[in-house]
């Protein structure tokens, strides 16, 4: 199991979580310019390598939204509670996931840029089999809301989401300039080229630069990450390997 590919590189990799005070962040678009300060900043520090937030770190957790698919196989539209993840420019190269077509995020996708998104393979196998992705449209909600379609900018290869032993599902990537809104809690991950945790007072005090009260908490690497997802198995073997010996 903890050879499977997970479709990205793990090693030295690190995510602490960043909660923003309500009194903060009523203002959605100022949240989105505090988390690109934090990593403008966090950048300078030495023996980062590669800086990103993103809502939902991999291995943890990911956040699934009714989502409305234009032109899927059968035609049509079609709404379906599907994986997302909002993320900022630099996540590919953070995580190190390859691109597969198309562009990813870029500085030009603003709050008043035209919305875009990227997807994954698995995405792509389901919606738009034997097709071309670019330019294919979603929305959030079913076929009748009122919010805007997102044009498919780019298509990544397919990586781990919850486990290593689960079929990857359909996922889209936001930009977080134009999802900022809908986020106040968002993951700040980090690739380093030394020990990631000898990195974290830096990083704190790196934060604490653009906002004084802001804590930073959950520190872990993706490799721990990993680790926890196999943990229930883990256990059940050891137990199995007990009884055997016994």
């Amino acid at each position: 199991l903890t050879n499977i590919d997970p479709g990205m590189n793990t090693a030295n990799v690190m995510s602490m979580r960043l909660n923003r005070s309500p009194t903060k962040s009523n203002d959605g678009a100022q949240n989105g310019i505090f988390f690109q300060q934090v990593i403008d900043r966090v950048k300078r520090v030495p023996g980062i390598e590669a800086t990103s937030v993103t809502s939902h770190m991999p291995f943890l957790a990911t956040e699934e939204l009714p989502i409305t698919v234009e032109s899927v196989a059968n035609a049509g539209a079609q709404t379906q509670s599907i994986e997302t993840r909002t993320v900022s420019t630099d996540y590919l190269n953070t995580m190190q996931i390859p691109l597969a077509g198309g562009q990813f995020f870029s500085a030009e996708d603003g709050p008043q840029s035209a919305p875009v998104v990227v997807v994954n393979q698995a995405m792509v196998n389901r919606y738009w089999p034997n097709q071309d992705p670019l330019g294919k449209r979603i929305k959030m909600g079913n076929a009748d809301s009122k919010s805007p379609w997102f044009t498919v900018k780019g298509v990544v290869k397919d990586s781990a989401q919850l486990t290593l032993d689960r079929e990857t599902r359909p996922e889209i990537y936001f930009p977080l300039a134009q999802m900022a809104w809908r986020y106040r809690r968002m993951n700040l991950a980090v690739r380093t080229s030394v020990d990631p945790k000898s990195t974290v007072a830096a990083i704190q005090s790196a934060v604490r630069e653009v906002d004084k009260d802001q804590p930073v908490y959950q520190i872990e690497t993706l490799d721990e990450r990993i680790g926890d997802s196999v943990g229930t198995r883990r256990f059940a073997l050891t137990i199995l390997i007990l009884f055997a010996v016994l």
